[in-house]
């Protein structure tokens, strides 16, 4: 997984910062921002949130899957939207920054 990576032509960075949490168990963790003028809308660093994956980068929203550590929950989707940058956890409408918040308000 690289470290950094830009979607739609530079528009919307995510970053990941890899730890290791138990032997040879490793996560992800996510942080994104507007590259225009680096306003964060995220950033999930030093928690035991996993990015799994990262799809739809070819259409108006990329979906990104986010996992708990430890643990056999299912991934969480969280849904940001080309341009506008809106957010949504589980269909749910999410302000930017309150995603760590929301995560932790509804673990299993």
């Amino acid at each position: 997984m690289e470290l950094e990576t830009a979607y739609w032509d530079g528009e919307l960075v995510i970053s990941v910062e890899p730890r290791e949490v138990r032997m040879s168990h490793w996560i992800h963790a996510p942080r994104a921002w507007r590259a225009l003028d680096g306003q964060l809308l995220f950033d999930l660093a030093g928690s035991d949130w996993d990015l799994c994956g990262v799809g739809g980068e070819d259409e108006d929203c990329l979906v990104l899957a986010l996992r708990r550590y430890p643990g056999g929950a299912p991934a969480r989707l969280l849904t940001i939207a080309r341009g506008s940058l809106e957010m949504h956890l589980d269909g749910e409408s999410l302000p930017a920054g309150e995603l760590l918040p929301r995560l932790e308000a509804r673990r299993p």
